[in-house]
């Protein structure tokens, strides 16, 4: 019988690591390596007890996924909120919708797409969010796409909020938002970060090719 591969551990190092976090001398990118099942895709056994364990991460890439990851749990106890309560007065709401003939269905579809759509782009973002810190490259590149998709659909203009006041403040935590969203992206970019991605893709090449290097913890 063929021994099965160990799972795939953060923990592949580089062998030329950057002599700073702005040393781009050598720096590149390539194609991800991308999962080949479903079991690659998904977070791997016991991720919920590793959440805040960054140590085998380096300093910009860990920062980036810590803040990141907070400002995602805030993020889910605020949706959690608005559900608790948006969803009744949906209900509640129902026979209004419904009297106000085909324009009434169509906003409510035209609602529950939308929302569909944030819960799918949220669990997709949390899986990025998690496979990164397990060194997987294309998980950076998803959570890149599916970050800029949301500060498009964020920055799509609103016309129903009137008041000067409560719109301007809007648009200044969007902005703010936005910006802290891009750091925090660039970050996972950064010539230390980008080669302890790189690290980990090349030791999946060489292991789909046949070639097994050293699979255990980089000490």
């Amino acid at each position: 019988m063929t021994a099965q591969p160990p799972p795939t551990q953060p923990n592949q190092q580089p062998a030329d690591q950057p002599s700073s976090a702005f040393d781009f001398s050598g720096y590149r990118l390539t194609f991800p390596v991308l999962p080949r099942s479903l079991r690659e895709f998904l977070p791997e056994p016991g991720w919920f007890g590793k959440l805040f364990a960054v140590r085998h991460m380096p300093t910009e890439a860990a920062i980036s996924y810590v803040t990141n990851l907070i400002l995602l749990i805030i993020g889910l106890v605020i949706a959690a909120l608005v559900m608790l309560i948006g969803v009744p007065a949906l209900l509640l709401g129902l026979p209004a919708i419904g009297a106000a003939g085909p324009a009434g269905i169509g906003f409510l579809l035209v609602g529950i797409v939308i929302i569909a759509l944030a819960l799918l782009l949220s669990v997709v973002s949390v899986i990025a969010l998690l496979k990164i810190r397990e060194q997987q490259n294309w998980a950076r590149w998803l959570l890149l796409a599916t970050t800029l998709f949301s500060i498009i659909m964020d920055a799509t203009p609103s016309s129903t909020e009137t008041d000067p006041i409560v719109a301007g403040a809007a648009t200044g935590t969007g902005v703010f938002t936005t910006l802290l969203t891009l750091v925090l992206l660039a970050l996972l970019f950064l010539p230390r970060s980008n080669a302890w991605f790189q690290a980990a893709d090349e030791q999946k090449r060489a292991d789909r090719a046949g070639h097994h290097g050293p699979t255990g913890p980089a000490h």
